[in-house]
């Protein structure tokens, strides 16, 4: 049974200076689950401290975390791009030019 998951399970291979995104389903009060945004990001990798454990942080400044590999996400960037363009997409978006208000 093992040998069988084993065949289909994925490794994390993150190294130190990648991008990722955690995983944090925190539940905000007032505001359907469906639309809540469960991951933040993006973090630095800071360093590997064992096969499935790393410390990351969000920026210079900030207090750095520790979180295991399944929590985690690596950047897709495409070609050309630079993730700091990408970043700015996945926040709040005004929807009123999407929905006729004018």
């Amino acid at each position: 049974m093992k040998t069988r998951y084993d065949s289909g399970a994925t490794g994390h291979h993150f190294k130190e200076g990648d991008q990722v995104w955690m995983y944090n389903p925190k539940r905000w009060r007032g505001l359907c689950p469906k639309l809540q945004q469960n991951w933040e990001g993006p973090y630095t990798i800071v360093k590997k401290l064992n096969d499935v454990i790393y410390r990351v942080q969000r920026s210079p400044n900030a207090k750095p975390k520790v979180i295991n590999a399944s929590l985690m996400v690596g950047k897709r960037v495409l070609q050309g791009e630079a993730w700091s363009d990408l970043s700015d997409s996945y926040g709040t978006h005004d929807l009123g030019d999407h929905f006729g208000d004018k």
